[in-house]
């Protein structure tokens, strides 16, 4: 059955994100640190030596643990957020027909609605330089305060439908030229292999 198919490709889709995002954090995590640190500390400047100064200084102070400090948020934000974008894009375009650009918006948009509250969660958890303060104390602080949770989600998905519409957009068409190309190569080479014979 063919539908019983497609969603089996978009549960493989969704998977891969998992995975993806998994895989990922061992760099996002860390330089998200760095970038969230730069960003709060205004007795920095903003040229890259800065950033790398940052970084030295979590490492010097909080050791080299200090730059995964927000990894498990990463992880939580991260891996839902790929498995929502690529299986959802995968059954916009497969089940429901859509273009890629619109498809692509849509699930750059809802890979961010649902990690939202993650997301802020795992900045202000970056941020924090306390080292009185426990990880499951500052976890249960940032849930009771509800609606600041979603602070900044307005411009965030405003940001996610364009960038996404257009990545997968782009995205689709190159891999539809290289495509075309290579059965034009495999047309090539079965025709030279014709006349060679």
């Amino acid at each position: 059955d063919l539908s019983r198919l497609d969603e089996k490709v978009i549960w493989h889709h969704s998977l891969a994100g998992i995975m993806a995002g998994a895989a990922s954090v061992l760099i996002t995590s860390p330089t998200e640190l760095v970038k969230c640190r730069t960003q709060v500390d205004h007795s920095v400047g903003c040229s890259w030596r800065d950033e790398l100064k940052i970084a030295k200084q979590i490492q010097s102070t909080e050791g080299a643990r200090g730059l995964f400090r927000g990894v498990s948020l990463t992880l939580a934000r991260d891996c839902p957020s790929f498995a929502i974008y690529f299986g959802s894009y995968e059954y916009l375009v497969r089940r429901l027909d859509w273009s890629s650009f619109t498809a692509g918006g849509l699930a750059g948009v809802l890979s961010w609605a649902f990690v939202v509250p993650v997301d802020t969660v795992k900045t202000n958890w970056q941020v924090n330089t306390n080292p009185d303060l426990s990880f499951s104390t500052f976890v249960r602080s940032q849930l009771s305060s509800g609606r600041m949770l979603f602070r900044g989600m307005v411009p965030c998905l405003c940001r996610a439908w364009p960038q996404h519409a257009i990545t997968f957009t782009i995205y689709e068409h190159i891999t539809c030229y290289f495509r075309e190309d290579d059965r034009d190569d495999t047309a090539r080479n079965q025709a030279l292999q014709l006349i060679a014979a």
